[in-house]
């Protein structure tokens, strides 16, 4: 399932981390893989067979790790343990056994698979619910809870994973109707060692030999956990650093690859104009750019356009900028979305559709979730003005729509990233 909710959460995991925890835990990368493709659909499973009052606890938990932005990720793994211990129900040891014993992994690297699925399923449910609201996770899980479920392999025993039909792949006893046991690997006997010391100082060097043993094994383990920091942050920052960093100069002023309409051609040049709205108001824009062919157009018999017309006229802002790799409006390009209120207001029959766009770099969940924050953006601003009525919809296109390939310039790569609007 290459479009999967398991493959969008492990690329906003990010591959280059899943991959790199196989150097990490030293175990074979296909193997590390598999873990997640277990993890991730326990969890989500886990989730959606929660009760409102249980949910509602765990995600008071959850919300706390991701309140402050600034959040690093060693914090937020270091609390994913006692969250899956209170998704699972105290058997959270269960699942990793279960985890390890199907993926074919030891028990901590196991662990350390879950821990990070765990980071990565609630920062993306955090991109679906900013506020981790629990109608819109629950008919989210649910949408996809078939395909989720169907993930996990047959014999999996996860605690707390109940009422599934027969299209889930746990194995039952067509005799007795229950499913097995849950599966834990097992543990070797301890071999029992009888150290017969001649001498105080032969017992010195023994202890000595024993804590250089322990040494050898906490030193890589501190090891990996620092390098699985060190990838966390680095994957992600290269993904905000190549997938939408361009609204920051003013270079959002073509159409998108939809829509080659005439309305959406923006001149080279900028030459300043006043635009005039009914009722005499007028608005500092400039030739061609979003404020005067909207207005323009809002002027003709648009109306009589059908809609399907309608859907494939866009106008592109040309002066709307964003922080880099985020959904905030800069404070200059507030100019510009309040010429957008002021246009509405002057035409209170418009209606409008926003979209969001990227280019063909970095991660393409990540560029479909930036693109969807950004529309968004724009929407409540226009809504906090009182106009939320006149906007019908916000969507992210994320690269869906980019003309230009990934290895184009930057400036050809800025004309695919920008925000538009649709009159209805």
């Amino acid at each position: 399932m290459e479009n999967s909710i398991i493959q969008r959460i492990k690329s906003y995991i990010s591959p280059e981390l899943i991959d790199n925890l196989g150097f990490t835990t030293n175990e074979p990368e296909a193997n590390i893989n598999k873990g997640f493709d277990i993890a991730i659909p326990a969890i989500l499973a886990s989730l959606f067979q929660k009760d409102k009052n249980a949910l509602s606890g765990l995600f008071t938990s959850v919300k706390s790790i991701f309140t402050d932005e600034n959040t690093d990720f060693a914090t937020k793994i270091s609390s994913m343990p006692s969250v899956l211990s209170e998704l699972f129900d105290g058997h959270k040891s269960e699942v990793v056994n279960s985890i390890s014993t199907a993926a074919g992994i030891g028990h901590g690297s196991a662990e350390t698979v879950l821990n990070t699925s765990a980071l990565g399923v609630f920062d993306y449910l955090k991109g679906i619910a900013p506020d981790f609201d629990l109608g819109t996770i629950k008919e989210f899980i649910g949408t996809n809870f078939s395909s989720v479920s169907s993930l996990l392999p047959a014999g999996l025993a996860i605690p707390g994973i109940t009422g599934w039909t027969d299209t889930h792949k746990i194995d039952v006893d067509p005799a007795n109707n229950v499913p097995p046991p849950p599966v834990t690997p097992p543990v070797p006997p301890t071999p029992v060692e009888t150290h017969h010391y001649a001498s105080n100082e032969e017992a010195r060097r023994q202890d000595k030999k024993e804590g250089s043993s322990i040494l050898k094994i906490l030193i890589p383990l501190l090891l990996g956990i620092v390098l699985i920091f060190i990838l966390y942050r680095s994957c992600n920052e290269h993904f905000i650093s190549t997938s939408d960093t361009t609204d920051r100069t003013d270079t959002v002023t073509t159409s998108p690859a939809s829509t080659p309409l005439s309305e959406n051609t923006t001149p080279a040049t900028r030459e300043k104009l006043k635009v005039e709205l009914p009722g005499g108001v007028t608005l500092d824009a400039y030739k061609g750019g979003i404020e005067d062919r909207l207005v323009a157009f809002l002027k003709t018999d648009y109306k009589g356009k059908s809609e399907e017309e309608l859907k494939n006229v866009w106008f592109d802002f040309d002066n709307l900028n964003f922080e880099t790799g985020k959904a905030v409006v800069t404070a200059d390009s507030k100019v510009q979305l309040d010429n957008i209120v002021a246009i509405l207001k002057a035409f209170p029959d418009a209606k409008i559709k926003i979209g969001g766009y990227t280019d063909k770099t970095g991660n393409e969940s990540y560029n479909l979730k930036l693109s969807t924050d950004r529309a968004m953006t724009v929407k409540k601003y226009i809504a906090d003005a009182g106009l939320g009525s006149q906007v019908t919809g916000a969507e992210g296109y994320g690269s869906e729509f980019a003309t230009r390939d990934a290895s184009a310039s930057e400036e050809e790569r800025a004309l695919d990233r920008r925000i538009s609007v649709s009159p209805r």
